[in-house]
């Protein structure tokens, strides 16, 4: 018999080996076999939970589908879902995303670029040390709570600037996602 012949393969998931350290407490290798099956489960129940909301969300669309079709659902001018005569058009949600986003898009790149290249370049390092955390901080607050401080702050100031403007909305929309999408995290100081 060869020496090839004598030599058998290790299945990681049916073969069992422990080291001898480990062999001898058997407690820490249960433990380590419970710590498994709890991760385990934690990742089964993370994608038994994604496969779901998936499962609802096109069992929903195909049911909204039937009602509605897809031409009228992505041209139509109108979002009107609670009128008698309803309309179901996306075009007017999706151009004020894309208004506000090319806003943010055109206040971030370069503020953000500026801010990040004074600091890491040019900054002494007390004003550094300083201004990192608090652009962390800043980072760490929701978009949610920017736009919230435009509605209440920014959108009346612009407002009473320029009273005849049917654009505040959109240009207090934009810089407040922009001062918060600025790329600053992505460079290092």
């Amino acid at each position: 018999m060869s020496s090839a012949a004598n030599i058998r393969t290790l299945n990681p998931l049916t073969d069992h080996i422990v080291s001898a350290r480990l062999a001898k407490k058997k407690t820490r290798h249960v433990s380590e076999r419970l710590i498994e099956g709890v991760l385990f489960l934690c990742a089964f129940v993370s994608v038994a939970i994604t496969v779901g909301i998936v499962v609802v969300l096109v069992s929903e669309s195909y049911q909204f589908f039937q009602h509605v079709s897809l031409l009228d659902f992505l041209t139509d001018n109108q979002w009107t879902p609670l009128f008698d005569d309803a309309h179901y058009g996306i075009m007017v949600l999706l151009s004020g995303t894309l208004v506000s986003s090319f806003v943010a898009l055109a206040v971030a790149i370069p503020l953000g670029t500026m801010i990040a290249i004074y600091l890491s370049e040019f900054a002494p390092f007390a004003v550094r040390e300083i201004a990192k955390p608090f652009l962390e901080l800043l980072g760490g607050v929701p978009t949610i709570v920017y736009g919230y401080f435009a509605l209440l702050y920014v959108t009346p100031t612009l407002q009473f600037f320029f009273p005849q403007s049917s654009r505040v909305q959109s240009s207090v929309r934009g810089p407040g996602h922009g001062d918060h999408d600025h790329p600053l995290r992505q460079f290092s100081f």
